[in-house]
């Protein structure tokens, strides 16, 4: 993949639980990274339904560089892309196997 295709901006946000003082936990949202990413709408096929995805919602599939000041993972993250919601579907994986991008489904929430 060439860098020029990463030609979308989206904001990578991660909730976490904090201790509300009272001896419970609330949910606290902290913006983790800005990245560029290249973005492909998922059609349905037999691939993707074997995952779960729920195709009455938008799909899409995600590549970003690599960051080595950043962990992407699945749980407790989600990103935003022109306002809107998508909760990370998949565990971020390693496209290629070259340590040089991460690709991740998103799902539209409602």
């Amino acid at each position: 993949m060439r860098s020029r295709a990463l030609n979308k901006r989206i904001d990578i946000y991660e909730t976490t639980p904090t201790s509300d003082g009272f001896g419970g936990s609330t949910s606290s949202v902290a913006l983790k990274a800005t990245v560029w990413a290249s973005l492909e709408t998922l059609k349905a096929s037999r691939n993707y339904l074997d995952l779960g995805l729920d195709f009455t919602r938008l799909n899409i599939k995600v590549t970003t560089r690599e960051r080595s000041d950043f962990d992407y993972n699945s749980s407790g993250m989600y990103f935003k892309y022109r306002g809107k919601q998508y909760t990370i579907k998949s565990y971020p994986i390693n496209a290629n196997f070259e340590d040089a991008f991460i690709s991740f489904i998103g799902v539209l929430q409602k």
